[in-house]
Protein backbone atom coordinates (compact mmCIF):
# COMPACT_ATOMS: atom_id res chain seq x y z
CA UNK A 1 0.00 0.00 0.00
CA UNK A 2 0.88 3.35 -1.15
CA UNK A 3 1.83 5.43 1.67
CA UNK A 4 -0.05 9.11 1.89
CA UNK A 5 2.20 10.80 3.92
CA UNK A 6 3.19 14.10 1.76
CA UNK A 7 5.47 15.50 3.60
CA UNK A 8 7.84 15.38 6.77
CA UNK A 9 8.12 17.96 9.79
CA UNK A 10 8.96 21.26 8.73
CA UNK A 11 9.51 24.49 10.98
CA UNK A 12 10.06 27.58 9.40
CA UNK A 13 10.93 29.09 13.11
CA UNK A 14 13.80 27.04 13.55
CA UNK A 15 17.29 25.30 11.40
CA UNK A 16 19.03 22.35 12.50
CA UNK A 17 22.99 22.11 12.79
CA UNK A 18 25.19 19.32 13.78
CA UNK A 19 27.25 20.39 17.00
CA UNK A 20 30.61 20.07 16.15
CA UNK A 21 31.53 18.08 19.72
CA UNK A 22 32.75 13.90 19.29
CA UNK A 23 28.68 13.87 20.67
CA UNK A 24 27.35 13.11 17.29
CA UNK A 25 23.84 12.48 19.15
CA UNK A 26 22.81 15.85 20.01
CA UNK A 27 21.81 18.41 17.95
CA UNK A 28 21.73 22.50 18.38
CA UNK A 29 18.93 24.30 17.35
CA UNK A 30 19.21 27.94 15.89
CA UNK A 31 16.03 29.89 16.71
CA UNK A 32 15.73 32.54 14.34
CA UNK A 33 16.14 34.81 17.13
CA UNK A 34 19.40 33.30 17.42
CA UNK A 35 19.86 31.36 20.72
CA UNK A 36 20.31 27.77 20.51
CA UNK A 37 18.97 25.11 22.61
CA UNK A 38 20.13 21.87 22.82
CA UNK A 39 18.26 18.36 22.83
CA UNK A 40 19.29 14.72 22.96
CA UNK A 41 18.45 13.78 19.74
CA UNK A 42 17.09 14.84 15.94
CA UNK A 43 14.22 12.58 16.39
CA UNK A 44 11.20 14.69 17.84
CA UNK A 45 10.16 17.81 19.37
CA UNK A 46 8.71 18.55 22.33
CA UNK A 47 4.49 18.89 22.83
CA UNK A 48 4.33 22.40 22.53
CA UNK A 49 6.60 22.56 19.47
CA UNK A 50 4.97 19.47 17.74
CA UNK A 51 1.39 21.62 17.64
CA UNK A 52 2.59 24.38 16.83
CA UNK A 53 3.89 23.09 13.96
CA UNK A 54 0.18 20.90 13.59
CA UNK A 55 -1.34 24.46 13.62
CA UNK A 56 1.18 25.59 10.88
CA UNK A 57 0.59 22.36 8.59
CA UNK A 58 -2.99 22.46 8.82
CA UNK A 59 -4.27 25.86 10.43
CA UNK A 60 -5.16 25.89 14.15
CA UNK A 61 -6.28 28.58 15.94
CA UNK A 62 -4.51 29.20 19.33
CA UNK A 63 -6.68 28.36 21.58
CA UNK A 64 -6.90 24.90 19.11
CA UNK A 65 -2.87 24.95 19.64
CA UNK A 66 -2.94 24.88 23.24
CA UNK A 67 -5.74 21.64 23.51
CA UNK A 68 -3.12 19.59 21.27
CA UNK A 69 -0.03 20.88 23.30
CA UNK A 70 -2.06 19.37 26.11
CA UNK A 71 -3.37 15.98 24.63
CA UNK A 72 0.27 15.75 23.77
CA UNK A 73 1.17 15.97 27.26
CA UNK A 74 -1.11 12.89 28.29
CA UNK A 75 -0.63 10.99 25.36
CA UNK A 76 1.60 7.94 25.38
CA UNK A 77 2.65 6.17 22.54
CA UNK A 78 0.26 5.88 20.41
CA UNK A 79 0.02 8.09 16.63
CA UNK A 80 -2.64 10.68 16.50
CA UNK A 81 -4.23 12.31 13.51
CA UNK A 82 -5.44 16.01 13.65
CA UNK A 83 -7.87 17.26 11.34
CA UNK A 84 -9.40 20.72 10.89
CA UNK A 85 -12.31 20.75 8.82
CA UNK A 86 -12.15 22.61 5.86
CA UNK A 87 -14.95 25.82 5.88
CA UNK A 88 -14.88 25.62 2.04
CA UNK A 89 -16.33 22.41 1.88
CA UNK A 90 -18.93 22.76 4.93
CA UNK A 91 -19.83 25.63 2.72
CA UNK A 92 -21.01 23.46 0.18
CA UNK A 93 -21.79 19.60 2.06
CA UNK A 94 -22.75 21.53 5.55
CA UNK A 95 -21.46 21.23 8.91
CA UNK A 96 -23.64 18.35 9.98
CA UNK A 97 -22.59 16.10 7.10
CA UNK A 98 -18.58 16.91 8.35
CA UNK A 99 -19.49 15.49 11.76
CA UNK A 100 -20.96 12.35 10.49
CA UNK A 101 -17.88 11.66 8.88
CA UNK A 102 -15.94 12.45 11.85
CA UNK A 103 -17.98 10.09 14.10
CA UNK A 104 -17.18 7.61 11.39
CA UNK A 105 -13.14 8.03 11.72
CA UNK A 106 -14.00 8.07 15.77
CA UNK A 107 -16.19 5.23 15.96
CA UNK A 108 -13.65 3.28 13.31
CA UNK A 109 -13.05 -0.53 14.87
CA UNK A 110 -14.04 0.52 18.35
CA UNK A 111 -16.62 -0.82 20.15
CA UNK A 112 -19.57 1.10 21.22
CA UNK A 113 -20.03 3.14 23.10
CA UNK A 114 -15.98 3.62 22.39
CA UNK A 115 -14.37 6.47 20.31
CA UNK A 116 -10.79 6.97 19.39
CA UNK A 117 -11.68 11.13 20.55
CA UNK A 118 -13.42 10.17 23.74
CA UNK A 119 -10.15 11.10 26.33
CA UNK A 120 -9.63 14.54 24.51
CA UNK A 121 -13.39 15.40 24.23
CA UNK A 122 -13.03 16.70 20.62
CA UNK A 123 -13.96 15.39 18.00
CA UNK A 124 -10.70 16.46 15.61
CA UNK A 125 -8.21 14.86 17.93
CA UNK A 126 -7.95 10.71 16.99
CA UNK A 127 -5.95 7.89 18.48
CA UNK A 128 -4.63 4.92 17.22
CA UNK A 129 -3.27 1.85 17.90
CA UNK A 130 -0.65 1.92 14.91
CA UNK A 131 0.13 4.20 11.82
CA UNK A 132 -1.74 1.29 9.09
CA UNK A 133 -4.93 2.17 11.14
CA UNK A 134 -5.33 5.65 9.85
CA UNK A 135 -4.57 3.85 6.62
CA UNK A 136 -7.31 1.84 7.05
CA UNK A 137 -9.70 3.74 8.37
CA UNK A 138 -9.07 6.17 5.87
CA UNK A 139 -10.02 3.39 2.82
CA UNK A 140 -13.21 3.11 4.99
CA UNK A 141 -13.99 6.85 4.74
CA UNK A 142 -13.19 6.54 1.11
CA UNK A 143 -15.38 3.85 0.72
CA UNK A 144 -18.43 5.70 2.69
CA UNK A 145 -18.42 9.28 1.79
CA UNK A 146 -16.26 9.86 -1.19
CA UNK A 147 -17.54 13.42 -1.93
CA UNK A 148 -15.24 14.20 1.23
CA UNK A 149 -11.95 13.25 -0.98
CA UNK A 150 -10.58 15.25 -3.68
CA UNK A 151 -7.46 15.18 -5.84
CA UNK A 152 -4.04 16.31 -3.59
CA UNK A 153 -2.49 20.04 -5.11
CA UNK A 154 0.47 17.69 -6.61
CA UNK A 155 -1.86 15.79 -8.72
CA UNK A 156 -3.58 18.47 -9.75
CA UNK A 157 -0.62 20.48 -10.48
CA UNK A 158 0.48 17.56 -13.06
CA UNK A 159 -2.90 17.75 -14.70
CA UNK A 160 -4.49 14.15 -13.34
CA UNK A 161 -7.71 16.26 -12.68
CA UNK A 162 -10.98 13.89 -13.59
CA UNK A 163 -14.57 15.35 -14.10
CA UNK A 164 -16.74 14.72 -11.06
CA UNK A 165 -13.83 14.61 -8.21
CA UNK A 166 -14.28 17.30 -5.81
CA UNK A 167 -11.95 20.22 -5.81
CA UNK A 168 -11.78 20.58 -2.51
CA UNK A 169 -11.22 18.25 0.43
CA UNK A 170 -13.17 18.00 3.46
CA UNK A 171 -10.55 18.74 5.77
CA UNK A 172 -6.58 19.02 5.90
CA UNK A 173 -4.85 16.72 8.68
CA UNK A 174 -1.75 15.99 10.32
CA UNK A 175 -0.23 12.92 11.87
CA UNK A 176 1.63 12.82 15.07
CA UNK A 177 3.81 10.14 16.02
CA UNK A 178 4.89 9.51 19.80
CA UNK A 179 8.53 8.82 19.55
CA UNK A 180 9.00 9.21 23.11
CA UNK A 181 6.87 10.59 26.71
CA UNK A 182 8.09 13.88 25.68
CA UNK A 183 8.79 13.55 21.93
CA UNK A 184 6.68 13.68 19.12
CA UNK A 185 7.31 13.91 14.91
CA UNK A 186 4.84 15.75 12.69
CA UNK A 187 3.81 15.26 9.34
CA UNK A 188 1.22 16.25 6.82
CA UNK A 189 -1.19 13.62 6.03
CA UNK A 190 -3.47 13.55 2.73
CA UNK A 191 -5.99 11.53 4.38
CA UNK A 192 -8.90 13.20 2.24
CA UNK A 193 -6.56 13.29 -1.16
CA UNK A 194 -8.23 10.55 -3.04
Amino acid sequence: MKSRYLAGRSSQSERTARSASPSADRAVHVFTDGSPTERPNDFGDDPATASQQVAEMIGLSTELTKVLAEELNLTDEDPILAVRVNDAWTAIHSQATADAILDDIATYNMVPPNRRDAAAGHRWIFHFKKSSDIDDCRDQVLANSPNAFSLSPDAVALGFGAVGVPAIPMAFCAVIHKIGVREDDVQRYGFFYA
